[in-house]
Formats: structure tokens, sequence, C-alpha cells
């Protein structure tokens, strides 16, 4: 058995699209509103900056070509006020989390976090799921500073900090958000990415 496990938390444990995407929809009717409003669930799972450009290719191609740096600051700013507010709470857990979080704990299995979403709006869904006292800790982008470069930085810093060799450890996502690059971690590293169709 594994000593820790480390979670993503959107599409995970969570069920955040509605919630991202009701924030997504009112941050593009303010800053773009001649953009199309269509559903968001393909692109979720990189940070927020990602998934506009994702999107905008796909959907908006000819406004993406024409953003500025000044209007992608004012998207994401808007998405932000909307998220962190209200839609962040907009989600549920998914079935049994709780359940299985408690019998890991019991089995004495370490259980962190380890997300693209802000640190803010991450324990704000924690609560609201009542997941909080699960996990050992939280990681985000936003949890230094600097910020985290990406996900695989984040899993060195948790191995380094809780004293974890790579062998004990294993990602859990759900194969939307980038992979780890395990040639950056020791040796025995384990990921395992999964959709909710698969289980």
């Amino acid at each position: 058995m594994y000593s820790a496990i480390l979670f993503d938390l959107d599409g995970t444990h969570a069920d955040s699209v509605t919630g991202i995407e009701w924030s997504a929809h009112r941050a593009l009717g303010e800053v773009l509103p001649a953009a199309p409003l269509q559903s968001l669930r393909p692109f979720i799972g990189p940070t927020m900056d990602v998934i506009f450009a994702n999107y905008l290719q796909s959907h908006a191609p000819s406004q993406h070509a024409a953003m500025t740096e000044q209007i992608w600051r004012n998207l994401i700013a808007s998405y932000r006020r909307t998220y962190d507010g209200e839609g962040c709470l907009r989600c549920t857990a998914f079935p049994n989390a709780s359940e299985v979080l408690k019998a890991l704990q019991s089995a004495g299995v370490r259980c962190v976090v380890v997300t693209n979403k802000p640190k803010l709006p991450t324990a704000r869904v924690l609560r609201a799921l009542a997941l909080t006292a699960h996990f050992e800790a939280l990681v985000s982008p936003d949890s230094r500073s600097p910020i985290y470069r990406d996900k695989s930085e984040m899993v060195e810093d948790v191995l380094r900090q809780h004293g974890l060799s790579a062998g004990e450890v294993l990602l859990v996502g759900d194969g939307r958000d980038e992979v780890v690059d395990p040639g950056r971690l020791d040796d025995g590293f384990r990921h395992q990415a999964f959709t909710r169709a698969a289980v």
C-alpha cells in the first residue's frame, strides 16, 4: 500500500464543472460579449488562462487572435471575482468521496490535495463539501511565493516537505489535468489518471 496519495480536486473528489462554467460564461459575457457560450467541460483541468485560450481557439478563433494582454488580464480578473465569490460553491462531492478518504485515513494513508486551482477557492470548496479534515495539506500554485510553475514542481515540494519518497506516493487525477513529469521525480513514482465513466 502507498504511504501517501496526492489527489487532484476538480473531477476527482469535486464535480466543479457547473461553477467553473458559470463563472467563465459570466466573465466572457462581461469582457468578450460576442464570444459564444458553449460547454467548457472538455477544456477543464489546466489553469484558467489555458482553459480560456483553448476554449477561444476552438469556439472563437478570430477573437482569440485579437486578444491583447490587457484583455486577457481583464478576462481572468472577471472570472476570479465571480468564481472565488459564488462560483466555487456551485459544486458537489462525487459519491462516496468522504467514505473513501475516511477509509484511507483509517488505513494510515496520508492524503494531500495537489491542484491547479488557487488556494482560496480550493479551501472554500473543501469546507463546503466537508472534506477538509480528510487532508493533511493542500497545495495550489499560489501556496508559495513565487508561485509553482507546474504540478511537477508542486509534487516535488510535497515529497520534500513531508519526507516522502516517490516510490511510496500515488498521484490520482481525472486525466484532464496536465500529467507530472516522472523524469523530474525519483524512480518509482506512479500517476493514476481516470475518467468518471471508468469508476
